[in-house]
C-alpha cells in the first residue's frame, strides 16, 4: 500500500464530496495517484471515522433533495 500525504488525503477528501465516487474525475485532482491508487485508498477509506461522516453527509443531502422535489 503506497502512501498518502496529507495533502493529497484532504484533497481526495473533498474530490469525494464534489464528484462522488466519480474515481476519474477524483484521479485528475489528485496529483502522482492513478485511478487503481485512489480506488484503492477509497476501499481503505472507507473503514475511518472520515467516510461514516461523508455518508452521513450524503444521506442528508438525498433526504433534503427529495423532499425538494417532491
Amino acid at each position: 500500500f503506497e502512501m498518502w500525504s496529507i495533502k493529497q488525503i484532504a484533497i481526495f477528501e473533498c474530490s469525494i464530496c464534489v464528484f462522488g465516487k466519480r474515481f476519474d474525475l477524483i484521479e485528475s485532482m489528485v496529483v502522482g495517484k492513478n485511478i487503481d491508487q485512489v480506488i484503492m485508498f477509497y476501499n481503505f477509506w472507507k473503514f475511518t471515522s472520515h467516510y461514516r461522516t461523508w455518508k452521513k453527509y450524503q444521506k442528508k443531502l438525498r433526504l433534503n433533495y427529495s423532499r425538494i422535489w417532491h
